[in-house]
């Protein structure tokens, strides 16, 4: 402001109504079509074809827009965006799951983002470890409404894990709100619960949980350590295929006079490598597992160990597969430190209308018996 303090001439500036014209970048490009994969109608922002190919499941001969992507950036280009068109009359899969309460009642429901065949390439697991749910404890009690959701997409190998997600509407972790959050939730699934199941049990975990009771005693083993090994074939409608199935596998995992494991490690190593190397043993229970293993892993939750049996992700274009193991005679493992169930997963997805017509495998049966 001006200060008139005596006489003369006084000069103002007054800001002038141009404004500068900022630069924008011109060779950001939009590709909208089919893709192999990827978000249905969701624009979203790729500096690469390598990001193509994560997002949208890179080349595919239906698809002419993946070949625009890929001269796009072969030619100099830095950023592009690319809304994803599904094919005509293509469905997104859609499986539900039951709460862990034994009961038939559904938990929630996980939708894929992606319709048609693309959808059907997801691999969803659940686990209630690592996440201060007290998994499989009376007291404190086990906070069933607690767990942790992974999801793997066997096409563009993608993982997605969302820990300590809740199906209580008033935490913080609603599994609903985590999962479906647009900035840092999914990209490859929509998570809904229940309203029947809010505040409710969660989805019951994949594969079976044993709880591991008293170490073995240091020495060798007086007698051959069996398992039976079943292994069911299922239809795309959730019943059996008894043609394929594998029914009783005689499996050793340890032999008379076998150090015993000195820790949880190496029982579950041991246990695991001789489950698979039995069913590599044939070649026609090998064709039957499609290449899929078996996977065993170990938790500790404060005073109690947990092993968990179930099968690896399945490389693209298998069936998916779901692990349960179900009991151990009473006694019959004292010498492998009383080996008792405490949880299997009998949540099976209901097969999604999108999916192909292909088989999945379900691991029925594993019994243990001592002595040969």
């Amino acid at each position: 402001m001006l200060q008139l303090k005596y006489p003369g001439v006084y000069t103002q500036e007054i800001p002038s109504g141009v404004r500068t014209i900022s630069g924008a970048p011109t060779s950001v490009a939009l590709f909208v079509g089919p893709t192999r994969a990827g978000i249905d109608a969701r624009p979203i922002m790729i500096l690469n074809f390598g990001d193509f190919e994560r997002g949208f499941g890179g080349l595919s001969q239906t698809s002419s827009l993946s070949y625009s992507v890929l001269h796009f950036f072969a030619n100099g280009g830095g950023e592009a965006y690319v809304i994803r068109v599904p094919p005509k009359n293509s469905k997104a899969a859609k499986t539900a799951f039951k709460r862990d309460d034994g009961g038939t009642v559904e938990s929630l429901t996980i939708t894929a983002l992606s319709s048609g065949a693309a959808s059907s390439d997801l691999f969803v697991e659940f686990d209630p470890f690592g996440n201060g749910a007290n998994p499989f404890s009376t007291s404190p009690a086990h906070d069933k409404k607690r767990f942790n959701l992974t999801v793997t997409d066997r096409l563009t190998g993608r993982v997605e894990r969302f820990g300590n997600v809740s199906t209580s509407s008033t935490d913080a972790r609603f599994a609903s709100t985590v999962v479906n959050d647009v900035a840092t939730g999914s990209k490859l699934v929509r998570l809904d619960v229940a309203a029947a199941a809010v505040g409710k049990e969660g989805p019951q975990a994949n594969g079976t949980i044993y709880k591991l009771g008293t170490p073995a005693a240091a020495g060798t083993f007086s007698s051959d350590i069996l398992l039976q090994l079943s292994v069911a074939v299922l239809n795309t409608d959730g019943t059996a295929n008894t043609t394929g199935s594998l029914t009783n596998l005689a499996v050793k995992v340890f032999s008379n006079g076998d150090a015993k494991p000195v820790s949880t490690l190496e029982l579950v190593t041991r246990l695991s490598a001789a489950l698979n190397s039995t069913i590599r043993a044939t070649q026609t229970n090998t064709d039957l597992m499609e290449g899929v293993t078996i996977e065993a892993t170990s938790f500790v939750e404060g005073a109690n160990t947990f092993i968990r049996l179930r099968t690896s992700p399945p490389v693209p274009g298998l069936a998916p597969p779901v692990v349960a193991v179900v009991d151990v005679p009473d006694g019959s493992v004292a010498e492998l430190g009383s080996l008792l169930p405490q949880a299997a997963s009998s949540g099976m997805p209901t097969p999604a209308a999108a999916r192909p017509p292909r088989a999945r495998r379900e691991i029925l049966s594993v019994v243990m018996t001592a002595g040969s």
